[in-house]
């Protein structure tokens, strides 16, 4: 290759470096060979191809570790270097690379550094390194007190209750205990849950703290408590151990230097992970020998990204000469020092568990709360309701209320004791004088302030947080949500039941208007099942005839082109992939004794990310070819030759079959992974033709960098399969291949070292190497994967259709592929109008969509109508925000809506633009990663526990294993909630309204002075104990109509998710109500006092009497409240409503006995005829309206649910000789609504 030019096609990024001097480079790539003392052997399989000593002794996954050759150096370390000394020594890596050292330097500012096994560096005082302590706790027993009161009194509420004790104090209008003791009470619960909550982790990170493990300490293990490791120390584990931090790897005991990790714990995937050893301290597999070991390392700083570390560690090599002193001290010289990167690859991350290798050597790099896991822990925030927003206004408003009757007191107060003496009435000679001074005035207002504060319910908080968690259990127990499968790792069978992350989100269940789901393992199964291979112009149905692809094969002579082109398509489908072959052993029999016997039995797994890649290999398997074997540098296939059908053998010859495996090694030279963003993965094999570039991925970016030289015939013939394959609902992935001459190999081999040695933007740069080799492919052909639908997904979509929910399928399948699952779902149905909308500009797309808007408006607005749009489209209609607004009024009148081939980003910017304009309630429903971020935008997330990890399971709110289950969480528990949550925040507010609307009242009789009407005790005691459980029997239990008609009829749903059951006007509705009731109880109490009542001593009603009666009419006013309100009885509700008026006659008889009232004011007023007349008055003429209300509204203005209980009813009078309890799911199959 001529140095002086750069090759076409290399990288912008790269252009400048790879202007090389071929002497120079040919000159230390000779040197370096002739000072290795195990030299690679040149390959034996391409002589065209030099088998450099620079060659990459990792398998080399795109970011994994490689080596970095002196000819290219890094740009941030040459920028560091320009002052620096030239140093005129090279070394050699462990591979051989030559390094010059004056492309390195220590001196990197922005690095995060570690010594290895120098307790003494400089660096420990310069980073501060945290200890391995794990500490998750928000308190300790000093800070608790304080901090949990500050965390509380955040809250404004809090703080209006602080100041009414606090001006009770000084105003002392009240017993201060009537305001103390309540907001006490609060805090204190609130406190007990915090702290239950923070010991629970406490005990879980003390455990974790005190887990023992080998750190390497004076040539051998040394048994250490974890929470004493630091970053540098070396630390010894065994199979089976949890990694303690985030580590290097040094050294495996497997000879290829790889180690297997599972991290099921960290992301939820049971799939094994591969890594990799440094190369140059894999052969020092003991303690002894890793003593010895010093270097520094450099990478970024601690941060939260799991999928992604770079890095390098300089090793010193002097050490290993026994005349060299191991005393620890600083690294500063960089003289005799291999450099080598590292990248996620050679990381094992805190919380992984070690699996399938024996033991290992890993220098810390992150310790305690620096580790990736840790910082993950952070809390990113809870979302919040929309209910809660919405209780959050109601309490503005009930302040504002509060205000007014405060300032309308003070008023009425100050304008009372300014009237002219002549003017007033006849004052009691005992007030005094009653005028205002400014300081009179100031109490005055505290006074008030203080009775008034009882308008806000304080316990209502605690109630709300207490009915979430009940709802949360219920959640969890309801069997319609739990699925029965297979244990990850016991192997059995069990139930797995749904899980609440959040509970703060259940009644926006209830207000959910818009679904965006995934499609892959969402709706579908995630379970492949291969069913047809397309190999050049032939296609080849193995769901039906399984082996045929293995079959042809062996009939096609070598040699020939066709057979080149089926090598190099099962080659493809054999070598690219990521998975790891593991060998289970399996039995047959449950019988111990049985068992043993087949103990032997071994079943070859793959172990994968991607349940595409498990399919095809099972399925190319199951055709005589078999990935049998993964090593650090090379996989190993099996070629079983399979017998000829029967058809084809001669009758009356016994046919000959010869079923021995052969096996073929192939040398992994590179990996260049999947992902997302690259829809694709590559891998660069050295074979017996030559280097081979494999790839396979989606067709819309594979068949973009084929070769100009491509057939047309080859091409539409593809195209064509791709097609039909879409059209029956199949997955589909395209082949490809491209051959690599010397000259392009070992170009690409430079950009690769480059790009891996870079501090920086190192995965930027490894993108654009992949995105220069990946072009000028080879057309090999497709494969087509079944994803079969999960059980009840058409009737779960088709029901919540019914329910007036709007689903948006957002996947990243072709548009047939989307339509098609849209069509077999019932997302789409046969009698909808289906719109497609495909542009290749935005100003097409715009009007495109401005046709569809008129069609929809002029032809199709009463019909179902359904959108389809493709991603690239959809980058039109996201740009512009007008466009967007164009898109939403199309979209919304639509039932559903299938964006297809999206990103991540685009579905996440979905679902903001929905949630943003159009202010509706958004749900988001995904499996895997890349719906996390649709997920965490929506108003509620919801995670399907499948194939592809715990990731999003981990950033929902509530996560199950199947998509049905999504119908009983937002029809019934979702609606249950919404219900519940409204009547007991209407309730909590009316009662109190009412308590101290008759308060007001009493302004009028006592000059507005500040005179409660209340004793001490009613006031302290009515929301903490004689309100309290009644409220939250309804929140739990209450229901309108039974979940199983429910399930009959999705137009019950409608209503809640329409606001019927909470908007201003039933607001309204109850703040009349409350003030209906005070008014009647204040007018019975004027009634009483103006009457002449005596009792059998001659005296008339005191005024301790007149509390009582007040308060006695007002508590059975708001309990009969509660029992019209109650629609669904059970026990519970019951007990609490029993359990209230028994604790207030507790009370009653136990103020007498110790003497806080005077004795007999209760049993007085208990003997006399007219208390209870009045108070029958009382109550009946309070609740009279509320009867009628409900009698007229169930008569004339019915709720669905209502007429669904009315007919539920109707069908059972009407049943003749069916006297048994009739099955409500019977009776609803036979009605609609």
């Amino acid at each position: 290759m001529d140095g002086s030019t750069s090759p076409p096609g290399v990288p912008p990024l790269f252009e400048a470096a790879t202007v090389l001097d071929t002497a120079s480079a040919v000159s230390s790539r000779t040197r370096t060979q002739t000072s290795l003392s195990h030299p690679p052997p040149p390959s034996d399989h391409d002589e065209s191809v030099p088998a450099t000593s620079g060659r990459p002794s990792e398998d080399h996954v795109l970011n994994a570790s490689t080596l970095c050759p002196s000819s290219t150096p890094d740009p941030t370390v040459s920028r560091l270097l320009r002052n620096k000394p030239s140093f005129s020594q090279s070394l050699q890596t462990s591979e051989g690379a030559s390094i010059s050292l004056a492309d390195f330097t220590y001196d990197l500012p922005d690095a995060y550094q570690v010594d290895i096994n120098c307790p003494g560096s400089s660096l420990v005082k310069r980073y501060k390194y945290p200890t391995n302590y794990q500490r998750t706790t928000k308190y300790t027993l000093l800070t608790f007190v304080p901090f949990n009161m500050f965390s509380q009194f955040r809250r404004f509420y809090n703080i209006y209750f602080l100041l009414g004790a606090v001006f009770v104090l000084i105003a002392p209008s009240l017993e201060p205990s009537s305001q103390i003791l309540p907001l006490c009470i609060v805090l204190v619960i609130t406190a007990i849950k915090d702290g239950t909550e923070d010991y629970k982790r406490y005990r879980q990170d003390r455990h974790v703290n005190n887990l023992q493990y080998n750190v390497v300490r004076q040539g051998a293990s040394v048994p250490t408590l974890s929470k004493t490791i630091k970053p540098g120390d070396i630390i010894h584990l065994a199979k089976g151990q949890t990694v303690p931090a985030d580590l290097v790897l040094l050294s495996s005991s497997a000879e290829d230097g790889t180690a297997f990790i599972e991290t099921m714990d960290l992301d939820g995937e049971t799939s094994l992970k591969r890594r990799s050893a440094m190369p140059f301290t894999q052969p020092f597999g003991t303690a002894t020998k890793m003593d010895r070991v010093r270097g520094r390392i450099q990478c970024e700083h601690p941060n939260e990204k799991l999928d992604q570390i770079d890095g390098r560690i300089h090793f010193h090599r002097l050490q290993f000469h026994e005349k060299i002193s191991l005393d620890g001290g600083d690294l500063d010289s960089p003289e005799d020092t291999s450099v080598q990167p590292f990248t996620t690859n050679n990381v094992l991350l805190r919380g992984t568990h070690l699996r399938n290798t024996e033991e290992i050597f890993g220098v810390v790099l992150y310790a305690g709360a620096d580790t990736k896991i840790i910082r993950n822990l952070k809390n990113t925030g809870l979302k919040f309701s929309t209910m809660e927003r919405r209780l959050n206004k109601l309490i503005i408003a009930i302040f504002a209320w509060n205000a007014v009757m405060l300032a309308v007191s003070m008023a009425l107060s100050m304008a009372d004791a300014t009237r002219h003496p002549n003017d007033r009435h006849e004052e009691p000679w005992y007030l005094g004088d009653m005028s205002l001074g400014p300081h009179e005035i100031v109490t005055q207002f505290m006074v008030f302030f203080v009775l008034y504060t009882f308008l806000i319910p304080i316990s209502i908080f605690v109630s709300i947080e207490l009915v979430h968690i009940v709802q949360a259990l219920f959640l969890r127990w309801d069997d319609r949500m739990a699925t029965i499968r297979p244990h990850p790792k016991k192997g059995m069978d069990h139930k797995s039941r749904m899980h609440v992350h959040n509970t703060n989100l259940h009644e926006d269940l209830g207000a959910v208007e818009y679904i965006f789901s995934d499609k892959t393992g969402t709706l579908t199964r995630n379970i492949m099942t291969l069913s047809k291979w397309g190999v050049g112009q032939q296609i080849f149905d193995e769901a039906g005839d399984p082996g045929c692809l293995g079959r042809h094969i062996q009939s096609l002579a070598p040699g020939t082109d066709e057979f080149g082109l089926f090598q190099r398509y099962w080659q493809t489908i054999a070598l690219c992939n990521s998975a790891i072959p593991v060998y289970e052993t399996v039995s047959d029999s449950a019988d111990p004794e049985k068992a043993a016997a087949c103990s032997q039995q071994q079943q070859l797994v793959y172990e994968s990310q991607s349940p595409d890649e498990t399919a095809l290999l099972n399925a190319m398997s199951g055709n005589g070819f078999t990935f049998i074997e993964r090593l650090k540098r090379s996989l190993k296939v099996s070629r079983t030759p399979l017998p000829a059908p029967l058809a084809m053998s001669d009758p009356d010859i016994a046919p000959v079959h010869d079923d021995t495996p052969l096996e073929e090694t192939y040398e992994l030279l590179y990996t260049l992974p999947f992902s997302s963003d690259r829809k694709r993965m590559s891998v660069v094999m050295r074979t017996p033709d030559g280097i081979l570039l494999l790839c396979k991925g989606a067709d819309n970016v594979i068949l973009s960098r084929l070769s100009a030289d491509t057939p047309p015939s080859l091409l539409s013939h593809t195209e064509t399969a791709i097609h039909q394959f879409s059209l029956a609902g199949l997955r589909t992935l395209v082949l490809a291949y491209r051959t690599l001459n010397a000259v392009e190999f070992t170009e690409f081999q430079n950009l690769m070292e480059q790009a891996q040695c870079a501090m920086s933007h190192r995965e930027e740069r490894l993108a654009e190497v992949a995105e220069w080799v990946e072009t000028d492919l080879e057309l090999l052909g497709s494969t087509a994967i079944e994803d079969r639908l999960q059980d009840e997904v058409p009737e779960t979509i088709e029901y919540l259709l019914r329910c007036g929910i709007k689903i948006w399928l957002l996947t990243g399948d072709k548009q047939e592929t989307a339509v098609k699952i849209g069509m077999s779902s019932h997302l789409i149905t046969a009698q909808m109008n289906l719109m497609i909308l495909n542009a290749s500009d935005a100003s097409s797309c715009q009007d495109k969509l401005m046709e569809f808007i008129e069609i929809v408006e002029s032809r199709h607005a009463d019909e179902e109508n359904a959108l389809v749009v493709n991603g690239s489209t959809l980058d039109f209609l996201l740009e512009d925000s007008d466009v967007a607004k164009q898109f939403l009024a199309l979209s919304v009148k639509c039932h559903s809506v299938i964006c297809c081939r999206v990103t991540p980003l685009q579905k996440a910017r979905v679902v903001k633009l929905v949630r943003k304009q159009l202010k509706k309630v958004t749900l988001s429903i995904g499996d895997g990663a890349n719906d996390v971020s649709m997920i965490q935008v929506a108003h509620v997330g919801v995670g399907i526990e499948g194939m592809e990890g715990a990731q999003a399971v981990r950033a929902s709110d509530y996560s199950f294993v199947e998509f049905k289950s999504l119908r009983a969480l937002i029809a019934i528990h979702g609606r249950y909630s919404y219900l519940r949550l409204a009547n007991i925040v209407f309730y909590s507010f009316y009662k109190n309204i009412a308590l101290i609307t008759v308060q007001f009242w009493f302004g009028f009789n006592n000059a507005w002075s500040g005179q409660t009407l209340y004793l001490d005790y009613y006031l302290t005691l009515f929301n903490t104990v004689f309100t309290c459980l009644p409220p939250i029997a309804i929140a739990c239990f209450d229901k309108d109509v039974d979940e199983r008609l429910i399930g009959r009829y999705p137009e019950l749903f409608r209503q809640v998710k329409g606001n019927v059951y909470w908007n201003w006007t039933v607001i309204a509705n109850w703040g009349l109500c409350a003030l209906w009731h005070s008014g009647v109880v204040y007018g019975c109490l004027i009634w009483v006092q103006s009457s002449t009542v005596v009792f059998s001593n001659g005296s008339g009603m005191s005024y301790i009497n007149q509390e009582y009666f007040v308060g006695t009419v007002l508590l059975i006013v708001v309990t009969v409240k509660i029992c019209l309100l109650t629609r669904h009885w059970v026990w519970p509700s019951v007990i609490c409503l029993v359990a209230t008026l028994l604790a207030y006659l507790l009370v009653l008889i136990g103020l007498e006995i110790f003497g806080l009232v005077p004795a007999g004011s209760f049993a007085d007023i208990h003997r006399l005829p007219a208390y209870y007349l009045v108070t029958l008055l009382a109550v009946g003429a309070s609740l009279l309206p509320d009867f009628a209300i409900k009698y007229w509204v169930h008569m004339y203005h019915p709720e669905d649910a209502v007429i669904v209980r009315e007919r539920v009813h109707e069908r059972r009078k009407s049943s003749v000789g069916d006297t048994s309890n009739q099955s409500l799911t019977l009776i609803a199959e036979k009605e609609t609504v």
